[in-house]
């Protein structure tokens, strides 16, 4: 593998150099190293030389490793918040799973019981069609033995109309007034 020299300079600045100076130097080895595919490359590109210039617009401490610091301890509390938000989720989602659960159980109790109400009604209805049909076969036969009776009534009235017919005819004829 070649090695290739670099040189950067920093001349022309001066023990308190300008903002804008200080900026140009950045620029320069953004320039310097832009399109080589070195890690340096990638360490002093466009991203850096904005994150610079806006540390360096407010007056803010331009310290790479510190932001680096900064920024994982925000990602490492970003991730523990997310990992605790995770946690209390599936923490509620069991809690509406048990209660869910529950509910379901009490539902199918709730079933268990209306269905056995149900087949206890359905005995109840057998029974109430067998007393009903014992009720009507007991009506029809009482309209039987009123028919008959009426039938017996009748044969019988119409005997004892002959028999007073007879008893007048015979009280007309004498017959019986002696008795």
């Amino acid at each position: 593998m070649e090695k290739t020299k670099v040189k950067v300079s920093v001349s022309g600045l001066d023990e308190n150099p300008t903002k804008a100076e200080e900026v140009e130097v950045v620029v320069q080895l953004v320039e310097k190293f832009r399109g080589k595919g070195w890690y340096l490359s990638s360490l002093f590109g466009t991203g850096l030389l904005a994150w610079f210039e806006g540390q360096a617009a407010q007056d803010v401490n331009c310290n790479v490793m510190l932001e680096l610091e900064a920024a994982r301890e925000h990602a490492l509390k970003a991730v523990g918040i997310a990992r605790k938000a995770v946690a209390d989720i599936e923490a509620n989602a069991r809690d509406h799973d048990r209660k869910l659960s529950q509910f379901r159980d009490g539902y199918r109790s709730e079933i268990e019981k209306l269905k056995q109400e149900l087949e206890s009604a359905k005995g109840r209805e057998a029974e109430y069609a067998d007393g009903l049909e014992k009720e009507r076969q007991q009506r029809e036969e009482a309209d039987r033995t009123i028919r008959q009776n009426r039938s017996t009534i009748d044969v019988l009235e119409a005997e004892v109309i002959k028999l007073k017919a007879r008893l007048y005819d015979l009280m007309d004829k004498g017959v019986m007034a002696d008795e």
